[in-house]
């Protein structure tokens, strides 16, 4: 697994929110994505600034409010892979 991750600045993403739900279209793809809250937070965060698995998981502690555990890594892990192949994150280069 790449050591960061990041938007690529060139994909411009584009954003509307209805509550806590997230539409996002990637003009580099052509998909538009209908996501939740917490993977919208990384994929806001991940626009400005590419970070590690580890940033990503105190990310996700202190927007959960919780000390980093297995469950939050596991599924932090998860949700990097599932953002990379839905084409939203590529690895950050080097």
């Amino acid at each position: 697994m790449p050591d960061k991750w990041m938007v690529p600045e060139d994909w411009r993403l584009e954003w509307r929110q209805w509550g806590s739900f997230h539409v996002v279209f990637n003009p580099a793809s052509g998909d538009t994505h209908l996501i939740n809250a917490i993977p919208a937070y990384f994929l806001k965060s991940l626009e400005t600034k590419a970070a590690t698995l580890e940033e990503l998981r105190v990310l996700a502690s202190n927007l959960l409010d919780r000390t980093p555990d297995e469950t939050i890594s596991s599924d932090i892990e998860a949700l990097v892979l599932e953002l990379d192949e839905l084409g939203l994150i590529a690895p950050a280069r080097s």
